[in-house]
């Protein structure tokens, strides 16, 4: 019997892809079968990356890593897996890393029937890593039938990194970096400056590190903006000059773009992202977000609506992101009912909090006042914080 990780609430707005003829697939973390559990990081940076090769396959629908990782060390058959993220198919496989040899299993199940559709062992060494991830994404496409078009056969030619230390020091950066907390966050931009420096035409690493720094900012891990989001800008340019067909590289140079107020340049680099990858569901939240400052609430609700559905356990920040769609449709009680489930569904997240405030300031002072009480009750040093102050440019703008 599958323990399923989120309990969904019935006034969450429910986002499911439709099942067509287009095959769908779940990537399911790969297992860490080597001697060492701190080497997680590894088994887990391939499962990432063979999402993210399969994702830039157009007529394959893939669902976003957050979700395919709540099931992560817990006992699930594929048939449920199936059924609660609505796909045709499931991927699952194993990571052993000894040294510098790496044996990776990897099977393609259908999941109305349970058969094999495709499985294979590959015994190389670390070095080769890029290479069996790409061929994973080639021999999936080949068994569901899907021709590769020649930007996909393009971008999945690309090689990370020739460069192991390199590799390492970037697989380590992400894990660190998924920990969320000041510590993580800024080991994390010392990794993948270090992958950097051991690689410096590895455009993942500066796309990574840009990222790093721009969440360090918005939490206020570090509160200088030059050496945060200006550097932040520069990384992800260097990133998409190294590989302009990296769609991780054009989202964070998006997303870095919007938090120095450069809506209409962050709104064009989020478009080739999505673009490259039509699965990205978490460019989709930034696309909507970007969008709705824009003014443009049409294609922001599209936006998220077409995120929630790649990312059917999505977070607090897809909640946020849906709320704001609907304020600038000009949908002030829809907004309000999305900025509550967001506060219970995260209570320390405060852009939920500040824009439920403005809502209520449009009508009711009183409710108004209380929820800002609430608000400083729960983040009381809200005022200063990076995220407030951004936010309330944006409403004034």
């Amino acid at each position: 019997m599958v323990l399923l990780v989120v309990q969904w609430r019935a006034d969450e707005p429910a986002r499911r892809l439709a099942r067509g003829p287009q095959p769908s697939i779940a990537v399911l973390p790969f297992d860490n079968m080597g001697a060492r559990p701190e080497q997680a990081y590894f088994s887990d940076g391939i499962t990432e990356d063979i999402i993210t090769d399969l994702s830039i396959i157009p007529g394959l629908t893939v669902i976003a890593r957050y979700s395919t990782y709540a099931y992560k060390d817990r006992p699930v058959t594929i048939r449920d897996v199936a059924r609660d993220l609505n796909v045709s198919h499931v991927l699952e496989g194993s990571v052993r890393k000894e040294g510098s040899m790496l044996r990776i299993t990897a099977q393609l199940v259908d999941a109305a029937s349970g058969a094999h559709v495709w499985a294979s062992r590959y015994d190389r060494s670390t070095g080769d890593v890029f290479a069996v991830q790409t061929d994973v994404a080639r021999k999936v496409a080949a068994a569901l039938e899907i021709a590769l078009t020649r930007q996909a056969e393009a971008q999945l030619a690309r090689r990370g990194t020739s460069s192991i230390i390199a590799q390492d020091a970037y697989l380590q950066g992400r894990e660190s970096f998924y920990q969320f907390t000041q510590a993580g966050v800024n080991r994390a931009v010392e990794l993948f400056g270090a992958s950097i420096q051991a690689d410096p035409e590895f455009a993942d690493a500066y796309s990574w590190k840009s990222r790093a720094l721009v969440y360090a900012f918005i939490a206020g891990f570090v509160t200088s903006k030059s050496e945060t989001i200006g550097n932040a800008i520069e990384l992800a340019r260097k990133s998409t000059r190294l590989d302009s067909s990296l769609p991780m590289g054009h989202a964070n140079l998006a997303w870095a773009l919007r938090w120095d107020g450069q809506y209409e340049a962050a709104a064009e680099a989020i478009g080739q992202a999505v673009a490259l990858n039509p699965n990205f569901a978490e460019a989709y939240v930034w696309q909507s977000l970007i969008l709705s400052a824009l003014g443009r609430g049409d294609e922001a609700l599209a936006a998220i609506e077409r995120s929630m559905a790649l990312d059917p356990h999505y977070g607090v920040t897809s909640i946020f992101a849906y709320g704001r769609a609907q304020l600038a449709l000009g949908r002030p009680m829809a907004a309000l009912g999305a900025f509550d489930r967001g506060i219970r569904r995260n209570p320390v997240f405060l852009p939920n909090y500040v824009f439920k405030v403005h809502v209520l300031e449009l009508s009711d002072d009183k409710a108004a006042e209380t929820a800002r009480q609430a608000m400083e009750g729960i983040n009381p040093g809200y005022a200063a914080s990076a995220a407030y102050r951004y936010y309330l440019e944006e409403l004034l703008q």
